[in-house]
C-alpha cells in the first residue's frame, strides 16, 4: 500500500527535466560521465568539485545512471523514487521499534504496527518531500537520509540483539551517509539520544557502548579533514557570490527553521527558490530566537526526562544545525529539500498525538478501526493529491521559475532563472522585460545583465547590448564572464581592439576559460595573425583535448598557411571530437585534395553530405571536386 501511494503521488514525474543545479551536477560534470577518473580535480564547476570529494556515495549513484541509460530522465527519477519508498520502510521500522519501548508501548499496545505506518506514509506523502524526491540531484538529501535511518534501524537491532555484526553495519550505513552529505555529522548524536530514550531503560546503557559511539565519530572527524584540507582548497580559485557573515546567516536562521516547521504543519505554498532575506536588525529575530530558546530549553527537559516529545524536537533541531546555524551556505537561507529528515520527527509527534487522542476517546476496538482508517485515508489523499499536483510544476523548467516568480515577485534570483530560460525559448520581449525587473530589484547580481546583453544581441540592439555589458563591469569588475560577453559585443560592433583586450582581461581572470580563448584565436585570425591564433587554439587543446571548434579553427589557420598535412589532421580531429560536424569533414576533403588523395577526399565530402545534405561549403566542396 505505501510503495503503490508513493508512486501514484509521484507518477507524473518520470520525464521531468533536469533543473538548476542538475546541470552542473550531473549534465556538465565530467565526474559523472565516466565510472573511473584519474583523481585529477578539474571542473568548471564548484559545485561538480564539491561532489567529487564530499559526496562521492551520492556521485557513484549519477555515475550508474548515466552509465545505464546517459541523460535518460526515467532512469533518474526511478532511482529518486526508490530512494524515498526505502526512506519511508526505513521510517516504519524506526518508529515501530521506538513505539514498542517501555517508554510508549504503554500507550499503543498492540497499535504500535499501525501508527508507525501511518507515520511513515503521511511523512513519504507529505508535499514538502517532492523538492528532496523530484528534483534529481537532491538525491544526496534523501540518500543521506537512508544511510541516516538505516543507522538508526541497525543500531536499535545492535542493541536489541546484542550481536556486534549490527553495530558493524551501523557503522558502515553512517560512514555512506557521510560520504554522501555533510548534514550525516549529526547522526552519532541523534542515534545516541534513540538509543537512550527508547532503546535502553537509563543513558547508562549508552554511555557503557561509548567505544562504539567513538567509532560512529571517526568518519565525522575525517569529513571535516576533508573540508579542511582538500575542499577549501580546491575550490579556492572559484569566485563566489557574496558570503555571508556566521552571525548574519545565524540570526536569519532564527525565522527559517521555524518556517520549515510551518510549512510541515501547513505545506503553502511550496517554493522552489524562496529569496529569503537577510536578517538586518535585531527586531527581525527576536521573537523568533525566543520561540527557538523555549523549545529547545523544552527539549533539554525532556530528554533530561527521557520524555519521547523531547527526542522528536531535539532530532529535528540537531540535524537542522549543519545547514540551519553557523555554516553559511552563500545565500541560501531558505531550502526546502532541507527539511526532508528533520520533518519526520515532528510529523511523528504530530501524528502520535492524534492516535493517542484518538485511541483515548473511542477506545473499543471494533470503532476504533473503521473511525481511524477514514481519518487516515482522508489525511493520506489529501497529503498525496498535494504532492501530485506540487509535482505538476516540474513538468518543465520555465513552468517551475514562472511559479517561484508569482509567488515571491521580488526574488531576483528567480527573475533571473525565469528571464534565462524565456530567452532560451525565443520569448525575447518577455525576457527582456523579466530580467529588467530582476535588475531593478538587485542591480549587483551581474547575471540578469549577461543575460540580458544576450538578450539585446539576439533582438540586434547591439547599443543597449553594449551599455548593459558596461554596467555587468561596473557591478562585478572581477568576474571573467562579464568581460567575455562584453567582448563577444565589442567583437560585433567592429571595436576589436577593445574586443581583444576584454578576451585577455577574461582569460587572466579565468585561464581555462576555453571559449574566450577560442574566440581570440577566432579575432586574431581575421586580422591576419596567425601565429598568435594558432597559439591561442593550441592552448586550448591542451586543456580540452576534445574541443571539436578548437581543432576546426585551428585546421583553418593551418590552412590559411599552407600547411595542408597538419590541417587535415586537425579536421579529422574535430570530425572524431564531433561526429555530426558536416563542415569539419568537408575541410578535411579540401585539404585531402590539395594533398593529391582525391579517393580520401571524395569519401570524406560523401560523409559530410550524408550528416547534412543541405551544408552549403560542403555543397561547394563537392562542386570543386566534381570539376577536377
Amino acid at each position: 500500500m505505501l510503495a503503490i501511494a508513493i508512486g501514484l503521488a509521484w507518477s507524473n514525474t518520470f520525464n521531468v527535466p533536469f533543473i538548476y543545479d542538475d546541470i552542473s551536477n550531473i549534465v556538465d560534470n565530467a565526474f559523472v560521465h565516466t565510472l573511473w577518473d584519474d583523481g585529477t580535480i578539474f571542473s568548471p564547476y564548484s559545485s561538480a568539485i564539491h561532489l567529487s570529494i564530499m559526496r562521492k556515495v551520492g556521485m557513484w549513484t549519477f555515475r550508474l545512471n548515466y552509465a545505464a541509460g546517459g541523460l535518460s530522465l526515467p532512469g533518474y527519477h526511478i532511482v529518486n523514487l526508490c530512494i524515498h519508498l526505502v526512506n519511508a520502510m526505513l521510517a516504519w521500522a524506526v518508529v515501530d521499534r521506538a513505539l514498542r519501548s517501555d517508554a510508549l508501548a504503554p500507550h499503543f499496545g498492540k497499535h504500535a504496527e499501525l501508527a508507525a505506518w501511518a507515520v511513515a506514509a503521511a511523512w513519504a506523502l507529505h508535499p514538502l518531500q517532492t523538492e528532496a524526491v523530484t528534483y534529481i540531484v537532491q538525491r544526496l538529501e534523501s540518500l543521506m537520509s537512508l544511510f541516516y535511518l538505516a543507522t538508526l534501524f541497525c543500531w536499535s537491532r545492535g542493541v536489541d540483539r546484542g550481536e556486534l555484526r549490527w553495530f558493524v553495519l551501523a557503522f558502515v550505513m553512517c560512514c555512506l551517509g557521510m560520504n554522501t552529505k555533510e548534514v550525516m555529522i549529526t547522526a552519532p548524536f541523534v542515534v545516541f539520544l534513540y538509543d537512550g530514550i527508547f532503546l535502553s531503560p537509563s543513558w547508562v546503557g549508552p554511555l557503557r557502548r561509548w567505544p562504539l559511539y567513538l567509532a560512529l565519530l571517526v568518519p565525522a572527524g575525517v569529513l571535516v579533514c576533508l573540508d579542511i584540507f582538500v575542499l577549501n582548497p580546491a575550490l579556492a580559485h572559484f569566485p563566489f557570490e557574496r558570503q555571508v557573515p556566521v552571525l548574519s546567516y545565524l540570526a536569519t536562521e532564527q525565522h527559517a527553521v521555524l518556517h520549515y516547521l510551518r510549512l510541515i504543519v501547513w505545506p503553502s505554498p511550496l517554493i522552489f527558490d524562496h529569496g529569503w532575506p537577510e536578517a538586518r536588525s535585531f527586531a527581525d529575530i527576536f521573537p523568533y530566537a525566543v520561540v527557538n530558546l523555549i523549545a529547545c530549553a523544552a527539549a533539554a527537559w525532556g530528554l533530561f526526562h527521557r520524555r519521547s516529545a523531547g527526542f522528536a524536537v531535539a532530532s529535528y533541531f540537531i540535524i537542522l544545525s549543519p545547514s540551519s546555524s553557523v555554516i553559511p551556505l552563500m545565500q541560501d537561507f531558505v531550502i526546502e529539500h532541507r527539511a526532508y529528515l528533520p520533518s519526520l520527527p515532528i510529523i511523528t509527534l504530530l501524528l502520535l498525538g492524534a492516535c493517542r487522542l484518538t485511541f483515548h476517546f473511542i477506545g473499543s476496538d471494533r470503532m476504533l478501526t473503521p473511525v481511524f482508517a477514514a481519518a487516515l485515508s482522508v489525511l493520506l489523499c489529501c497529503l498525496g493529491g498535494l504532492t501530485y499536483l506540487r509535482n505538476g510544476d516540474y513538468q518543465t523548467v520555465l513552468a517551475l521559475w514562472a511559479d517561484t516568480v508569482q509567488k515571491v515577485p521580488g526574488n531576483a534570483k528567480a527573475l533571473f532563472n525565469l528571464g534565462l530560460h524565456q530567452s532560451r525559448n525565443g520569448l525575447l520581449d518577455e525576457a527582456e522585460q523579466t530580467l529588467l525587473k530582476a535588475i531593478d530589484i538587485d542591480p549587483t547580481f551581474t547575471s540578469s545583465h549577461i543575460e540580458l546583453e544576450n538578450v539585446y544581441q539576439r533582438k540586434g540592439d547591439l547599443t543597449r547590448a553594449e551599455q548593459i555589458g558596461r554596467a555587468a563591469i561596473r557591478a562585478r569588475p572581477d568576474l571573467a564572464e562579464a568581460h567575455y560577453q562584453y567582448a563577444i559585443v565589442l567583437n560585433k560592433l567592429g571595436r576589436s581592439d577593445e574586443a581583444e583586450a576584454e578576451y585577455r582581461l577574461t582569460l587572466q581572470l579565468q585561464p581555462a576559460h576555453a571559449q574566450a580563448r577560442v574566440n581570440l584565436g577566432a579575432l586574431l585570425a581575421r586580422r591576419g595573425d596567425l601565429r598568435g591564433a594558432a597559439e591561442s587554439y593550441t592552448r586550448v587543446l591542451q586543456d580540452d583535448p576534445e574541443n571539436a571548434f578548437a581543432h576546426f579553427n585551428l585546421a583553418t589557420v593551418f590552412e590559411r598557411q599552407e600547411d595542408y598535412k597538419s590541417a587535415a589532421a586537425e579536421f579529422r580531429s574535430a570530425a572524431l571530437a564531433d561526429p555530426k560536424d558536416a563542415e569539419a569533414r568537408a575541410g578535411l576533403a579540401r585539404t585531402l585534395a590539395l594533398l593529391g588523395d582525391m579517393n580520401g577526399a571524395r569519401a570524406a565530402i560523401a560523409e559530410a553530405l550524408a550528416i547534412d545534405p543541405g551544408n552549403a561549403m560542403a555543397k561547394s566542396v563537392e562542386d570543386a571536386l566534381k570539376a577536377q
